[in-house]
């Protein structure tokens, strides 16, 4: 070949292959016809660096599969200029089927990538961009896309058209890959493409199947009513949510929702209809297996809620529709606003919020707390100091406080077997009818005080227990507990107070006791008072204390065992009547 033809063979290569890459074989390209390969769908704005992230999809028309080698890839400006191009060395597209080249220049190809084409087209133009296919100067499919995507979002053919190269020839045919949720891609490389959102006049949205105007809400007819910004049944990026209530019938689209760390802009074709008097939810997920068994979510948000507490509005444009301030998040409890509060003056002020008391789960008694998307709950009576809710009547009343010779430390576990870790206890025996609300626990210089809004009234003449844990297995099988200590009992024998706070100066104590040191023979061995030294001043003296009686056991574990069989309990009568001493300790 003299160099005048060389030159010539050379500029002709190089308009559709890369310049001294040999092309296709003549019998090769002469079976490949326009339209065999579609372009489907093109990532040429991703999600921060191009570099790595850029692919192209095609999908083969045929029923039998296409060898790719040889075949020219080329992107350009759609004016042409900029032009770059490479040929596949290897790769087959499978019958009707898709097929991804990626600008993979590291490492292996991830899963959604078939083949690589390295660094040889560079960073495709995020608009005015045409790509194509040639096989040995036979154009097999070329589009043009002059719109700039979305950026981290792919151009692709509608989903509900079946690939054909004619039809994407017509921009309007592709779309943006739609949002279909937080952690997605918004793209769909190797498969079907999701069919386009539908695209309406502004202001307009789709409903059974005709365009109508989106009916905004007024100041307040719309308004956060619940907020959940500390899930425990799952991650926060998967288990926040937020509940809106309406007043009026209401679309939340071209409405803006923000917190402190971003917001959430409903903009949908479909129209997002609010119905008066109905509420609905917006969480990180719809995924119930995902968001904490949240059901029916209507839509989703991605920033984070702040745990601290704080604001949350929603706007249409510059007017406001809603400001509501919520307070420091309770672990796995929703605020709610009580159902007398309903309205969008209450929720300014976070005590207008009470925290849930229904649970999320389909399992009674489990999961977070909260009522998503469903009318709240009635929050608890307001309290103030030395009020309780009394379980009966729910009516606030004043807590009744136990005096002297009331209550009696009956029983102390103060060295639990070693298998249960919080298996420390003490009991009371209760005397007279009294409330043990704001009962304060003192062991040594270490206190711990009981807190509960409901009147915690046991019956005269039981005994209570309270203990390190509420785990039965980490606290040795007790019973329910009245309340919890966070302080350790001395195994060399100690000392428990039990009081009352005064207004006028220091607690007021009700009961001193002194229990006995642990032996050897006593270890997991409750000391208990006899039945006739169960009174507040023979428990003075720890002699008065003798070992629950051999055989008397509490807390057996069936399966707790390392070889799966009984895990033997400890000897004790707690929640129980005391036993006669058997000689001792």
């Amino acid at each position: 070949m003299n160099m005048k033809r060389l030159l010539t063979w050379l500029a002709a290569g190089c308009a559709v292959s890369s310049c001294g890459t040999p092309g296709p074989t003549t019998e090769y390209c002469k079976s490949r016809m326009a339209g065999d390969l579609v372009i489907t769908e093109v990532l040429n704005d991703p999600d921060g660096p191009d570099t790595g992230a850029e692919f192209i999809e095609v999908f083969n028309t045929l029923s039998t599969p296409i060898e790719l080698k040889g075949m020219s890839v080329y992107v350009s400006n759609v004016d042409g200029t900029g032009l770059k191009s490479h040929v596949i060395r290897a790769g087959t597209a499978p019958a009707h089927g898709y097929f991804t080249l990626g600008d993979i220049r590291t490492g292996a190809n991830p899963p959604s990538i078939d083949y690589s084409y390295e660094d040889s087209l560079g960073s495709m133009p995020n608009s005015n961009l045409l790509v194509g296919f040639k096989c040995e100067g036979r154009l097999i499919d070329e589009v043009k896309l002059v719109k700039a995507p979305k950026s981290g979002h792919s151009r692709q053919l509608d989903g509900k058209l079946a690939p054909d190269a004619t039809l994407n020839n017509d921009e309007t045919k592709f779309c943006d890959a739609p949002d279909l949720g937080p952690g997605t891609s918004y793209s769909s490389p190797r498969s079907q493409n999701p069919e386009c959102p539908l695209e309406v006049p502004s202001g307009t949205c789709f409903e059974d199947n005709a365009v109508r105007p989106v009916v905004p809400p007024g100041v307040g007819q719309l308004f956060v009513s619940e907020v959940m910004a500390d899930p425990k049944a799952t991650a926060d990026t998967d288990g926040e949510w937020i509940e809106l209530h309406a007043l009026a019938d209401v679309d939340l689209n071209g409405l803006t929702l923000s917190g402190s760390s971003g917001k959430r802009v409903f903009s949908d074709a479909q129209c997002l209809k609010v119905a008066a008097g109905t509420d609905v939810l917006l969480a990180h997920s719809q995924d119930p297996a995902v968001n904490g068994h949240l059901a029916a979510v209507f839509t989703t948000f991605a920033f984070s809620l702040a745990q601290a507490g704080g604001v949350l509005t929603l706007s249409n444009g510059d007017a406001g529709i809603d400001s509501a301030a919520y307070s420091k998040a309770i672990g796995g409890v929703a605020w709610q606003l009580d159902p007398t509060l309903l309205n969008a003056t209450a929720n300014d002020d976070p005590a207008s919020f009470c925290p849930a008391t229904a649970f999320i789960s389909l399992t009674a008694d489990a999961g977070d707390r909260g009522t998503p998307g469903a009318p709240n709950t009635t929050c608890p009576p307001k309290l103030h100091a030395g009020e309780c809710i009394d379980p009966v009547t729910s009516n606030v009343r004043a807590v009744v406080e136990p005096v002297v010779g009331d209550l009696v430390i009956s029983e102390v576990m103060n060295d639990p077997a070693a298998a249960f870790s919080n298996g420390e206890f003490f009991e009371l025996q209760v005397k007279s009818p009294v409330d043990l609300n704001d009962l304060i626990m003192t062991s040594g210089t270490s206190v711990s005080r009981v807190s509960s809004a409901t009147c915690l009234s046991p019956d005269l003449g039981s005994y209570v227990v309270f203990g390190k844990s509420t785990d039965p297995v980490a606290n040795g099988g007790l019973p329910n507990l009245t309340g919890t200590f966070s302080f350790s009992l001395l195994n060399s024998g100690g000392t428990l107070t039990v009081s009352v706070a005064s207004d006028a100066g220091p607690p007021v104590e009700i009961d001193h006791a002194a229990y006995p040191a642990t032996t050897t023979a006593t270890k997991g061995v409750s000391k208990q008072l006899p039945p006739g030294k169960l009174d507040n001043v023979s428990n003075d003296l720890a002699s008065s204390f003798c070992a629950t009686p051999d055989g008397v056991t509490y807390g057996d574990i069936p399966g707790g065992a390392p070889d799966g069989g009984v895990l033997p309990g400890m000897r004790g009568t707690p929640g129980l009547a005391n036993r006669e001493c058997d000689g001792g300790m």
